[in-house]
């Protein structure tokens, strides 16, 4: 509720079939009020505005030969008091009493000058005494004042017959409902009181939140909210840590130098994880306020990473694999827990978590259709150049990804496991990986050549991996899919945000709930019950933010702001 000029913040219950009209239709001087309350407020505010108003020596009275032509007589000795910021603190924009005529304007209307000059020729019967008394709002001298001041507005005569003393005012609009508001008589006085509640949230300051771990006990970020734009900026703070990846952890055949970074590498690798963190999380759902009348407060949400080597949230373990190669396994180990050599998460002394990622997690993986069937596309043993039977194997595949722009298909790049003679175990897996990527960058190249955008195709060369010696294995799998894919890094970072999983496994099957703590948070603050599926969810295995993926920045709003009305 907004503070009347001319009294104390405090709030009654509405008064119902009362009189709630302050003003005339002309909006000057006070009108009817039925309550005793006004003039106490008026009261205890105004003489001393006043008295202060008309310290000194007055001005000339403004408009003085216009005033003097409508009310047919001298007006050489009211003085005038101009530019008196200080009775808008009283609630006033104009006063007469004995000392004179004050105006909280420098260039008041002529209309009201005119009232107050009314007001002035009233008195003038009178000792003009009683200046601590303000005259009552309902008596005739206030309508014959506010008549004559229309009279001047339009240059007619005007005229005084009534006599009054004490002091006479007009009230500011904002003061008028100050005093309404004070008294709970307003019109729409719930929905004027929730606009200046949320007139002063907008205004407020709000502490952002550091290391805010949220009730689901995975997560840890800061977060900071601004009122008066309605943006919330969650901040990740990470350090980087990049090392050679195993080349036990994928198929053999790679080169040694594929599992080292440069550089370049690292720069572009962090450049784009922090860029596609921003671009997924981010603005994919606005929070909004449950308060009544505060339909127009909705909240947008900014997700950063920003590197931070000495206090960081999570600590990143980035390994280096070949570009093609399969899959390694990524996870992230909760604020308090570290990742151990059998790959688990044990308990530490810091606080912050840590992450264990690798450079194809920013690739994406057809995940949702790792089941559908493949389509083998046979090479001659020791070839990789498409022969007639292979081009007539890869033609359907072209076809149906030309049918369907949506579709994209995962490239497996196979090859027997026999070696040349005197050849090692090493030197031959190099050879079969080379072949194998060979094989696998002709279907590439046919399947491109057709009018498929190469951007649609996903390279996972396997070389002799899992193989026999049989010319069966000389070929590249292929696996056509239309539905969404995932980037695992992303979906690592929604852990890093609060979030479980919400995919099937052998022992939490599809179906089943999920994790305890992440299921409790969800339904505490939007209401939903998750059950485990595998389906586009980013937290499932695929890349679409549902709306209770914004549980967590809920509770870290309601934290901030102290507020629990607030939705998503």
């Amino acid at each position: 509720m907004a503070q009347a000029h001319a009294s104390s913040r405090l709030r009654t219950p509405p008064q119902q079939n009362q009189e709630d009209q302050l003003v005339g239709p002309e909006g000057g001087g006070a009108g009817q009020l039925d309550n005793s309350l006004l003039q106490e407020l008026l009261g205890q505010m105004l003489p001393g505005a006043y008295r202060a108003a008309t310290t000194g020596a007055g001005g000339a009275l403004p408009y003085q030969d216009r005033l003097e032509r409508c009310f047919g007589q001298s007006l050489a000795d009211v003085p005038a008091f101009m530019g008196q910021k200080g009775l808008m603190q009283a609630g006033a924009s104009a006063v007469a009493g004995p000392q004179g005529l004050a105006f909280a304007d420098s260039n008041p209307a002529v209309e009201e000058v005119g009232e107050e000059v009314a007001h002035w020729l009233q008195s003038a019967g009178t000792s003009r005494a009683a200046a601590g008394t303000i005259s009552q709002p309902d008596q005739p001298s206030e309508r014959e004042a506010k008549g004559a001041g229309r009279k001047v507005a339009a240059g007619q005569s005007a005229s005084v017959s009534s006599t009054q003393n004490g002091l006479q005012c007009n009230l500011l609009s904002d003061a008028k409902n100050g005093i309404k508001d004070a008294i709970n008589l307003r019109e729409n006085e719930e929905m004027l009181d929730a606009q200046e509640d949320l007139d002063d949230f907008r205004q407020e300051t709000f502490a952002p939140l550091e290391d805010f771990q949220p009730s689901s006990g995975i997560g840890q970020f800061d977060t900071a909210f601004n009122a008066k734009t309605g943006q919330m900026t969650v901040s990740l703070k990470v350090s980087y840590h990049f090392e050679d990846g195993d080349p036990t952890a994928v198929a053999p055949g790679f080169k040694p130098e594929e599992f080292q970074w440069t550089d370049a590498e690292k720069d572009a690798w962090k450049a784009r994880y922090q860029a596609d963190v921003g671009a997924m999380w981010s603005g994919q759902h606005q929070i909004h306020s449950t308060r009544s009348f505060w339909d127009s407060v909705l909240v947008n949400v900014s997700v950063q990473v920003l590197e931070d080597a000495s206090d960081p949230h999570f600590e990143f373990h980035v390994k280096k694999y070949p570009l093609d190669a399969g899959m390694a396994q990524s996870s992230i180990c909760q604020p308090g827990y570290e990742h151990n050599n059998s790959g688990s998460c044990s308990a530490h002394g810091d606080g912050h978590g840590t992450g264990e990622l690798d450079n194809n997690d920013l690739r994406e993986e057809q995940k949702l259709d790792w089941g559908n069937s493949l389509v083998e596309i046979h090479f001659p043993r020791g070839r990789s150049r498409l022969n007639a039977a292979g081009k007539a194997e890869l033609a359907p595949v072209a076809d149906q990804m030309n049918a369907d722009v949506t579709t994209h298909a995962e490239l497996t790049g196979r090859a027997s496991s026999d070696h040349g003679d005197g050849v090692t175990a090493a030197e031959g897996a190099a050879q079969n990986m080379e072949i194998a990527r060979a094989r696998s960058e002709s279907v590439a190249a046919a399947i491109g050549a057709s009018g498929v955008n190469r951007s649609r195709l996903l390279m996972r060369n396997e070389g002799e991996n899992g193989a026999s010696d049989d010319e069966s294995w000389c070929r590249v799998d292929v696996q056509v899919g239309a539905q969404q894919t995932q980037n695992p890094a992303l979906h690592e970072t929604g852990h890093m945000l609060g979030l479980g999983d919400e995919y099937g496994t052998t022992a939490a099957p599809v179906g089943s709930p999920v994790e305890a703590g992440y299921d409790a948070m969800v339904q505490a603050q939007t209401g939903t019950v998750l059950a485990r599926a595998r389906d586009e969810s980013a937290m499932s295995v695929g890349s679409t933010v549902k709306p209770w993926h914004y549980s967590s920045f809920l509770e870290a709003l309601k934290r901030i702001t102290g507020m629990n009305e607030w939705s998503v």
